[in-house]
């Protein structure tokens, strides 16, 4: 039986319901974004023509009054720029022709396009979305002297369109996203969780101990099971105390990763709104004329960096202290305050401030849920690694996207109050979801059975976990989003650009967890992983914003490789002590903050190739760190573990 309910939480399970989400939404997407596309071009088709119709008239018109000075129609020159300025001026014209009235083209200026998107699927013409096409007479006086010829583009509604269900599309993957979460909780309260608790109380009374309750929770099947269950326990535990006045049976509490993915899904999301665009918003608000742009753009990240890296180890005694339901809850109040602050603020220092309380809280928030997985961390821990990861980076990618979108169609300040709304649904996730966390000793790390490796450990933090931090600081959250700016992108276009580095590590991290498992996959999954983002860096640049974005999705797939195993490899390497984990927290900010320092004041006189070729030098060099450590280490080189790989 205890197999049975290990398999419905197994990841298949989760990868069956994402695949069912994602048929369901995209199917959904592609139709409505159909029905809108075809049903635009219907509604505007009538005023297209008659916009066609008025540009010929003007058009004629301004021939006809050139041929009244006696001019024949082919001895008239500039005709072609004529019609040249004119298409310029109106972007949905395709094609302007002027035939003579022997049918001699005299001029014709067009428009090179691809095919319409309804005309490759060949139904443009049959749902009557074509372009309009309008023909008129040249007259001098009495007399035909020739034909003007107008097509406007039926292609000029889909560029319209095409910023809007690209959003739709980004949207489309949030809510997939969010539709996992909220199914997995749904599952695991109504019917994983109870199950498990019925079937443990039934073992522990099959055994002869009465001395615990659960909660009835659930399916009606599984809640009348508590109850019966309950009801023998209270019984049997009254009446064995009755000699000494009683006795009252304990709550039986099975702590669960659940528990916590939706509180920290949701917190890193709203906390994440304003990451695809704060570096701009931070570059355009009022400042002192001494303080540059680009250091103005990257003081937002920096204060950030700065407050995860000293409250890190705070924040985990404080949440030994109180316990992470606690801590957790009342994280979200002074984030919602805080992002509503950064609306009400028109001068950097606001924004500065702001940021940096979303910090703290931030901290706070991620270290209660961490420390409460961690304490959860069994043979597979390098599944829950992946778990924290991918809670963390899909919430940052829903936000991102999100608050990308909000800031293009309604203003920045509307992303950031969608924020503040979505932090306080964080807090409320976290106080009724991480009740089990107040009702068993506080989260502490789990020892993994391995003693520490002090010097394998700190080149570890040095080679791997320093360059990959540094990286995602200064090519994702600071030059991504300024460069795309400057090569025109809109928040949303920046938002789009960078989800698909969050994107790549959601789609990756599973992958790398299953690479893990094996031995030496922990070391095999993190070289492969940097390599590839150094790679990326140091071919693609960012030249262009194809390259660019090419960048961040090479970056993103690399990362998404070295992430999980590299939070699992420090618990082993730290023994899973609570000061080897402050120690890579401190560590993966602190390098961060100073690398996005050095690079905000040297992008003066440095080239943004430059900087990503730098980042590649370094990841390189931090691989060639760790591979020097697994060699002179010999239990890195078993796998991480003192255990003999010939005994498995």
């Amino acid at each position: 039986m205890s197999q049975t309910l290990d398999s419905l939480h197994a990841p298949r399970v989760r990868a069956r319901i994402t695949a069912i989400l994602i048929v369901v939404v995209a199917l959904s997407v592609f139709l409505f974004s159909f029905v809108t596309l075809v049903s635009f071009d219907r509604s505007v088709a009538p005023e297209l023509q008659n916009r066609t119709r008025l540009i010929a008239t003007v058009v004629r018109d301004n021939i006809q009054q050139t041929l009244s000075t006696g001019l024949p129609l082919n001895a008239v020159g500039g005709f072609e720029t004529y019609i040249a300025a004119t298409m310029d001026a109106f972007s949905e014209l395709e094609n302007i022709t002027i035939v003579s009235r022997k049918g001699e083209v005299i001029a014709s200026v067009g428009r090179e396009e691809e095919a319409r998107l309804l005309d490759r699927l060949q139904i443009g013409t049959r749902l009557g979305t074509s372009g309009a096409e309008i023909s008129m007479p040249i007259l001098v006086g009495n007399d035909l002297a020739g034909h003007i010829k107008v097509k406007s583009s039926g292609r000029f509604v889909e560029a319209r369109l095409r910023s809007v269900l690209l959003d739709a599309t980004a949207l489309a993957i949030a809510v997939i996203l969010i539709g996992v979460e909220l199914t997995i909780l749904i599952a695991t309260h109504s019917i994983w969780g109870p199950l498990r608790a019925v079937v443990r109380l039934a073992r522990d009374q099959g055994e002869g101990r009465f001395d615990q309750v659960i909660p009835t929770a659930g399916l009606p099947t599984l809640r009348l099971l508590a109850r019966r269950l309950n009801d023998h326990c209270i019984a049997l535990a009254g009446r064995a105390g009755r000699g000494d006045g009683g006795a009252t049976p304990r709550r039986l509490v099975l702590p669960d990763l659940v528990d916590m993915r939706i509180a920290l899904f949701s917190f890193a999301a709203a906390t994440e709104v304003t990451a695809s665009f704060l570096p701009v918003y931070a570059k355009g608000a009022s400042r002192p004329d001494w303080l540059d742009p680009a250091i103005a753009a990257a003081l937002p990240s920096a204060l950030y960096l700065l407050v995860l890296a000293l409250l890190s180890p705070l924040a985990a005694r404080v949440v030994a202290r109180y316990g992470p339901r606690r801590v957790f809850a009342l994280s979200a109040i002074p984030a919602a305050l805080a992002l509503l602050g950064m609306t009400w603020s028109d001068d950097l220092a606001g924004v500065v401030l702001s940021r940096g309380i979303i910090a703290v809280c931030y901290a706070f928030a991620t270290v209660a849920c961490q420390d409460y997985a961690l304490a959860l961390r069994s043979k597979d821990g390098a599944r829950v690694s992946s778990v924290i990861m991918a809670m963390v980076f899909g919430g940052t990618f829903c936000g991102s996207t999100i608050g990308g979108v909000f800031a293009d169609r309604y203003g920045y300040e509307a992303a950031m109050v969608l924020g503040a709304i979505l932090v306080l649904m964080a807090g409320l996730f976290g106080y009724r979801f991480l009740v089990a966390a107040t009702e068993r000793p506080a989260a502490r790390s789990k020892s993994t059975g391995m003693a520490p490796r002090t010097s394998s450990f700190y080149m570890f933090l040095f080679g791997i976990v320093a360059p990959l931090n540094l990286v995602t600081a200064i090519s994702i959250w600071y030059l991504a989003p300024l460069h795309l700016s400057a090569f025109g992108a809109s928040p949303a276009q920046v938002a789009r650009v960078v989800m698909l580095f969050y994107l790549a590590q959601l789609i990756l991290g599973p992958v790398s967890a299953r690479i893990a498992s094996h031995p030496l996959g922990l070391f095999a999954s993190i070289i492969v992983g940097g390599t590839l983002a150094g790679l990326s860096l140091a071919l693609l640049g960012g030249e262009s914003f194809w390259q660019m974005t090419g960048t961040v999705i090479g970056v993103g797939a690399g990362f998404g490789l070295v992430r999980g195993p590299a939070l699992e490899l420090a618990a082993r390497l730290s023994g899973g002590t609570a000061r080897g984990l402050s120690a890579y927290r401190v560590t993966e900010r602190g390098v961060a903050l100073v690398g996005l320092l050095v690079t905000a004041f040297a992008m003066k006189d440095t080239g943004v190739d430059q900087v990503l070729g730098t980042l590649s030098a370094i990841i390189f060099a931090g691989l060639a760190v760790f591979c020097i450590s697994i060699w002179r280490d010999p239990i890195l080189r078993r796998g991480g573990t003192n255990e003999d790989p010939a005994i498995r």
